[in-house]
């Protein structure tokens, strides 16, 4: 079955006509993709392997919306080879963007544990991080993707395995929710763009409850974005984006716990060129990672440790609260005393019409 014949087979699908637009961006994915392989020897193979993908990918997209992700397994053969078709998808080829490798950086500390960022870079602003993904046994190619901890995860009851599940406000109300340990690409909370995923409903049991996982079977699984989709997926101006913050509670001798990933990732340029590379390794044990805090020793909040500047720095306001807003609007000491009725906190009276100093 051709592409046109399975988009006319569908059009009388209310659900696909709101996914149009959706589509018509794959489409230009693989038009991209389909240019840049054309100058190779496998031209053939990988034409009639990408309409296939392309087909499947149109099928995904229904069932996503229909069953609003929630897979818990991919049971039938026909949704096995389309999960495989989606992840060998994102092996698009050698691309022009500039991914420059993976940084960690010790986002927090508290009763919870170290809590680490686990950031991709890249050299251009305009770079977009699409993916992390294994593909499984069953595809050519396979490569497995593991996420470990030498303690555990801390995963708050409300927090979510992804970043974009959590409420900006909700952290607000529940403070500790901000050391929950969640994947991403860019967005850090609900307030972000749409982060998704699939084929990974076994390891986010795992995960959920404070373990590691490997995405090592027979179908692979990803957590992912629509390209062009989600800002916070842009490298931006710092040329960063953020992969995972994960929470490792401190060992019994109150050491710090460490996380280890072993990670593919695909990304692409400007232009829609994708590229991918595979066998990212992290250690924080023994990769050096960045401490964030105030590096002013004029600052009540100095933090020795710390080797960068997270910007935080304060200084003491009128109470001697570091980062206070000092005596409050209308009162007149730290202790938010009012002046009497008629004078201000000087005792000065503030309609004298007699000029007898008494209101």
């Amino acid at each position: 079955m051709v592409l046109s014949e399975v988009v006319n087979f569908h059009t009388q699908n209310a659900t696909l006509m709101r996914v149009v637009a959706y589509v018509r961006s794959v489409f230009e994915l693989y038009n991209s993709v389909n240019m840049v392989y054309s100058q190779s020897s496998k031209i053939e193979s990988f034409s009639t392997y990408s309409q296939i993908a392309l087909i499947n990918i149109v099928y995904l997209i229904l069932n996503w919306i229909q069953s609003a992700m929630k897979y818990s397994k991919i049971t039938t053969n026909w949704r096995r080879f389309s999960l495989l078709s989606f992840s060998a998808l994102f092996l698009t080829g050698t691309g022009l963007a500039q991914f420059t490798g993976i940084e960690t950086e010790v986002h927090a500390t508290s009763a919870y544990g170290t809590t680490y960022h686990i950031y991709a870079t890249f050299a251009d602003p305009t770079d977009e991080c699409i993916a992390l993904y294994s593909i499984g046994t069953a595809e050519e190619g396979s490569v497995d993707l593991s996420l470990d901890v030498t303690t555990s995860f801390y995963q708050h009851p409300a927090g979510s395995n992804l970043g974009s599940g959590i409420s900006g406000f909700f952290i607000t109300l529940v403070p500790e929710l901000a050391y929950d340990s969640w994947l991403t690409i860019g967005s850090e909370t609900s307030d972000d763009g749409p982060v998704s995923s699939i084929g990974m409903s076994d390891a986010f049991a795992s995960f959920s409850t404070g373990g590691g996982f490997v995405l090592n079977g027979e179908t692979g699984g990803s957590w992912y974005v629509t390209p062009a989709s989600n800002p916070s997926a842009l490298a931006g101006d710092d040329g960063r984006v953020l992969l995972a913050q994960l929470t490792a509670a401190d060992d019994a001798e109150g050491n710090a716990g460490h996380v280890v990933c072993d990670w593919n990732l695909q990304w692409r340029d400007v232009s829609g060129v994708s590229s991918n590379v595979i066998g990212l390794l992290v250690d924080t044990s023994d990769s050096p990672v960045d401490i964030a805090g105030c590096m002013d020793v004029s600052a009540c909040n100095y933090d020795a440790a710390a080797t960068t500047d997270d910007g935080s720095c304060a200084t003491l306001d009128a109470c001697g609260v570091c980062g206070g807003e000092g005596i409050a609007a209308g009162t007149c000491d730290c202790e938010g005393s009012l002046p009497d009725a008629g004078y201000d906190c000087d005792g000065v009276c503030l309609s004298d019409s007699d000029g007898d100093a008494i209101w």
